[in-house]
């Protein structure tokens, strides 16, 4: 695979991980005030998460077709980030009647952690596709580095235009759709079964179509999505 389209994947995942945390931690304010505690949750699972993803592709990166795999791992990540707007009430309900601290840390882990594993997951897979014999140094660098530059300018996009503008739900619908086709086309060479990238339309595809027909549905007396979280008054 091409080096640019190696640093290219590598800025993708970068900013799928601040938006996922940011966006992912302001879906926690409405059911538990936008205090330092819902923050600390937040900020910590993202990286017991992401501690977890490079473990696990660090032994992903020695597969032969970790290629393949690293397809896989993103269709997953897009598919549950356009879900994440309808996966959120169901998830935090369950653990409601908990105190603030284990509920706050519950909900993020099972709001954010899938994802944020296999976001993890990438940059090792990145670094060793890219490396070549006593380069792994270099490459390591220039991954992490053009991940973080994605996480920096995501968080100013954000923080700034995106969430003020256009709300919390729909930006991370349409930026996971988004992300997945980018990400066909940067992976298209090196899937070896054109059949993996159809199986993983299907679902991607199934869930923008609820998501959407959900939205349709609902009949809502007040609505609003802001810097300040989400804020929703409605009946089904």
């Amino acid at each position: 695979m091409p080096a640019r389209n190696i640093l290219a994947i590598a800025f993708l995942e970068g900013i799928s991980v601040m938006l996922i945390e940011l966006l992912g931690g302001k879906m926690l304010v409405p059911y538990f005030g936008n205090s330092l505690i819902i923050w600390t949750s937040t900020i910590g699972v993202t990286m017991s998460s992401l501690m977890v993803g490079y473990f696990l592709g660090g032994y992903l990166a020695s597969r032969s077709n970790s290629m393949q795999v690293l397809f896989l791992c993103f269709s997953a990540a897009a598919l549950w980030m356009v879900l994440m707007p309808s996966l959120a009430l169901p998830m935090i309900s369950v653990f409601h009647e908990m105190d603030l601290y284990s509920a706050s840390v519950f909900s993020a882990l099972s709001l954010l952690g899938f994802p944020l594993v296999l976001f993890g997951a990438t940059p090792p897979i990145l670094v060793g596709a890219l490396s070549g014999p006593g380069q792994a140094g270099i490459s390591s660098g220039k991954v992490f580095a053009t991940s973080t530059v994605g996480s920096i300018l995501c968080a100013l996009v954000a923080g700034f235009l995106v969430i003020s503008r256009f709300g919390l739900s729909w930006p991370i619908v349409v930026y996971g759709v988004i992300f997945f086709l980018l990400i066909v086309l940067l992976l298209w060479r090196s899937i070896p079964r054109k059949l993996v990238f159809l199986a993983a339309c299907l679902p991607l595809l199934l869930a923008v179509v609820s998501v959407v027909a959900r939205y349709e549905k609902t009949r809502y007396l007040y609505l609003s999505e802001s810097l300040q979280g989400q804020l929703k008054v409605f009946y089904e």
